[in-house]
């Protein structure tokens, strides 16, 4: 959905608040980094969600 509105809005990253530390390293592994004066606030670009969420070549079903 964000990477969808980005597209008709001018977004440039997704920012979330972890609620613990189990969420951060959740964010962490998909490609969240924590600013640093905050570790559990985190961002991520556009850019890198739509590189997360695009389907690989083999994962596409074939005709």
């Amino acid at each position: 959905m964000a990477v969808r509105a980005s597209e008709e809005i001018a977004a440039y990253a997704v920012v979330v608040d972890a609620v613990d530390e189990e969420a951060r390293r959740f964010y962490e592994h998909n490609g969240f980094e924590s600013l640093l004066e905050d570790q559990q606030r985190m961002l991520v670009s556009m850019e890198s969600l739509r590189l997360l969420i695009r389907p690989s070549p083999e994962s596409l079903p074939t005709s």
